[in-house]
């Protein structure tokens, strides 16, 4: 009698431990195949390049990034830093900047918005910087502004329009 009630449980307790292992694998099968998925691209087609005018119709070019999420699940607090910029004027001088993070803005949210959901199969645009024109001063050149959520005070004076950058994001 002992051994028949024995070997129930043993049968009993070998399901349950082979239950538990096929839910796990499924489980760890589910996550691999749904999770996001995101690239980040330059698209001019979606709004990478926008030109428009600010209420004092001053105009105004943005260069933002087009995060997709191609991934079968919502990709959530998805957030991107500059982590290193470097500056290449025409006379040949350069300026690197790599000893803060910058943390970028996501487009048409409120005002310094830096984390946010991606939904699958869908897009986001990130702000990485714009050129404004100064209405004030005619004189002045245009300016070449990073879209970061807090800019060091040292770099803004670096900031020059007739220059090339170099930047490295990590999303």
């Amino acid at each position: 009698m002992c051994s028949g009630w024995f070997s129930s449980l043993g049968s009993w307790a070998v399901a349950a431990s082979t239950g538990a292992i096929a839910a796990w694998v499924l489980s760890f099968i589910r996550e691999l195949w749904n999770r996001p998925v995101l690239r980040i691209a330059i698209d001019l087609g979606r709004g990478s390049v926008v030109e428009s005018e600010t209420t004092e119709k001053v105009p105004v070019k943005h260069a933002r990034l087009v995060v997709d999420n191609r991934g079968k699940t919502l990709a959530r607090n998805c957030c991107a830093c500059i982590d290193y910029m470097k500056r290449i004027d025409p006379t040949g001088s350069h300026y690197v900047f790599r000893s803060d993070l910058i943390d970028l803005g996501w487009s048409m949210l409120r005002e310094g918005a830096t984390v946010l959901h991606v939904p699958s199969r869908g897009y986001r645009l990130l702000d990485v910087g714009h050129t404004y024109i100064a209405k004030e001063n005619a004189l002045d050149v245009t300016k070449f502004w990073i879209d970061g959520a807090i800019i060091p005070t040292r770099l803004i004076p670096e900031l020059k329009m007739n220059a090339i950058y170099e930047m490295h994001i990590r999303a």
